[in-house]
């Protein structure tokens, strides 16, 4: 049997002590990326926030954690937004790409650059959305971005995600999802596709407990 890891938390962590240590290791790695799998209460969530109790900062204050609930895929970009809401932008120093986030924080009007001119191209206004919100993130250096339920992200913030996990952005990227909700086309498995078990990319699945 697997033995009970004693977590920072201080509540006993049972049998996943594999696991734990494998995505406390990849933590390690600016450049990691990290994909936890399993089905719905399996501890996937759990899993990620014992190992990111481990870092040396205080726990959590590290973080920025994305949640995407299960109507997500409605609000392009939703969850993000959500998530850096709150940000002092202005203290950030960002470069004039920045403007461009104006649409999705209408709330920053007086703390953004001028809205950058319209390409006049949907999809190329959309990347440089994207661009500012990667130089947005970076800026704020956290130790570990972590997506929690990406399976319920929309197409964009996938996108998003797949700018994150390049190697120009030095920050862990650790997602959680469940196989059993993404249909055979489902533009979260871009990046799954990308995840091997060698280099930067660990993917680590969660088997239920069996019970005797």
């Amino acid at each position: 049997a697997e033995p009970v890891v004693r977590t920072p938390s201080g509540a006993p962590f049972v049998g996943r002590a594999r696991e734990l240590a494998r995505v406390r290791a990849a933590l390690g790695d600016p450049s990691a990326v990290v994909v936890v799998e399993g089905e719905a209460g399996v501890g996937k969530t759990r899993l990620v926030a014992e190992a990111l109790a481990a870092l040396p900062s205080p726990p959590g204050s590290g973080a920025l954690t994305v949640a995407c609930p299960p109507m997500a895929g409605l609000y392009p970009l939703g969850p993000v937004v959500d998530a850096l809401r709150d940000v002092d932008v202005a203290a950030l120093g960002l470069s004039p790409l920045a403007g461009a986030l104006r649409p999705l924080f209408p709330e920053w009007q007086e703390r953004l650059p001028p809205p950058p001119e319209d390409p006049g191209d949907p999809a190329a206004a959309r990347h440089r959305q994207l661009r500012a919100l990667v130089e947005l993130v970076s800026a704020l250096d956290p130790d570990v971005v972590v997506v929690d339920d990406a399976h319920d992200a929309d197409p964009v913030t996938v996108d998003l995600l797949l700018l994150l996990a390049s190697p120009t952005v030095a920050c862990p990227l650790v997602l959680t999802y469940r196989p059993a909700e993404l249909g055979p086309n489902a533009t979260l498995l871009r990046l799954i596709g990308r995840i091997g078990d060698t280099g930067a990319g660990h993917r680590v699945a969660l088997d239920p407990f069996e019970i005797t």
